[in-house]
């Protein structure tokens, strides 16, 4: 499967770490949901991933460190969430990145010039 879009339903608890399995994954959508707790590590593993859409649930703690693992991710989008912490210095190693949204979260600290 290349696309698991899941988006604006009434999806709830946490996202499964099953989804770290699907290796050839390229969008993974699943915002718009009462989804909660931490993104799966799993889901840095998928090196093909594109496009990460979690906006608007109520994700929390940490933006994960191992997002250098996703070495071919153009769009980011987390906001809307409860993300806390500060902003991973991986995020400026990802030379594919075009866009990053983290608005509306709960992040503190630096913005580290590698952003």
């Amino acid at each position: 499967m290349k696309e698991l879009k899941l988006s604006m339903n009434q999806f709830n608890g946490n996202i499964p770490t099953e989804i770290g399995n699907m290796s050839m994954l390229t969008i993974l959508s699943m915002y718009g949901n009462d989804l909660q707790g931490n993104i799966p590590s799993s889901i840095f593993n998928i090196s093909s991933l594109e496009s990460m859409y979690l906006f608007n649930n109520r994700l929390s703690g940490n933006i994960p460190s191992k997002l250098n693992n996703l070495p071919n991710l153009r769009e980011l989008y987390l906001y809307k969430n409860g993300l806390e912490g500060g902003i991973p210095k991986e995020i400026g190693y990802l030379s594919s990145l075009v866009e990053v949204i983290l608005s509306e979260n709960h992040l503190t600290g630096m913005i580290g010039q590698q952003v």
